[in-house]
């Protein structure tokens, strides 16, 4: 069986003669959400001021399957080489420079002890509200977690900042509500449920979509009406009219824990086993908020 100290020893030496001698290279271990550990390159050139970082966990199964640590090597140059080039000087991250790029996600909070720990949060449910920037700003891909520190260099209260992240929401990340039968490709027939898709233009991070203000627009409100929101993802959640379903929603949680421990949902975009009332989540939602 080849290890992985094997393949980061063979593709390091492959790395050095297949490109420049301005880079250095260094392995390491990052951990992303609900405890999923990646293993990453991080490739440094000789005056450049950021990183690029390279998840390797694809490249170590191909490894292991065969694939040649040259080849692999030769992928992964052509990656470097298609990096911008980031030797101008980082902007500085103050409070009039990212305020129209604060946006915030939802993640489980039980799952992500350390990191929450970290991040200025609510707690929502079984839920947190955390905060990121959207990098774009600075012509480049990604977003970067506003983390206690950051939150003290802003001057801010992590009140102030959920206000000015709503504000943003919609703008930067536009919200999609879409039927599964249209999805799918298929008619829903009058006598079945149907079930919508709530998520962002970008598909990322878009369970957060079931606290925009927009979010009854795209819905069918009437007296009485409420949706279960089914957590599908970090990235998208799943809206049922509970009218259409019944009052006891023990079914529903128990076929969301099965889907969990399936491998239908990759460990590091798991939201939560729970299923929530939208308007109880809702309201829960607007009670963190400060007055205006």
């Amino acid at each position: 069986m080849k290890t992985y100290e094997e393949f980061t020893g063979e593709l390091l030496m492959e790395l050095k003669g297949a490109t420049e001698t301005d880079y250095s290279y260094s392995f390491s271990e990052s951990p992303r959400l609900n405890g999923v550990i990646i293993h990453t390159l991080t490739v440094t050139k000789k005056g450049c001021n950021i990183s690029p970082c390279i998840h390797l966990d694809y490249f170590f199964d191909e490894y292991k399957n065969g694939r040649e640590a040259a080849d692999i090597a030769k992928s992964i140059s052509g990656i470097i080489e298609m990096q911008p080039s980031f030797s101008k000087p980082v902007p500085d991250l103050n409070w009039e420079k990212v305020k129209d790029n604060i946006i915030y996600s939802l993640i489980n909070y039980d799952a992500n002890p350390d990191l929450i720990s970290r991040l200025p949060h609510f707690r929502l449910s079984d839920l947190a509200v955390i905060f990121r920037i959207d990098a774009s700003f600075m012509e480049f891909d990604g977003f970067i977690n506003v983390n206690h520190a950051l939150l003290k260099l802003f001057n801010k209260t992590k009140e102030e900042l959920l206000l000015t992240a709503k504000q943003n929401m919609n703008r930067l990340l536009p919200l999609r509500i879409i039927k599964m039968s249209e999805m799918l490709g298929v008619p829903t027939l009058p006598e079945e449920s149907e079930l919508l898709i709530c998520t962002n233009s970008e598909k990322s991070y878009g369970a957060s979509g079931v606290l925009y203000d927009e979010l009854g627009k795209h819905l069918e409100y009437e007296e009485d009406t409420d949706y279960y929101i089914i957590p599908s993802s970090i990235h998208e959640t799943l809206l049922l009219k509970c009218r259409d379903y019944g009052d006891d929603p023990s079914e529903l949680k128990e076929i969301v824990r099965s889907v969990n421990m399936s491998e239908a949902v990759s460990a590091s975009e798991y939201l939560s086993d729970n299923v929530y009332r939208l308007s109880s989540l809702r309201e829960e939602f607007s009670s963190l908020l400060p007055s205006m």
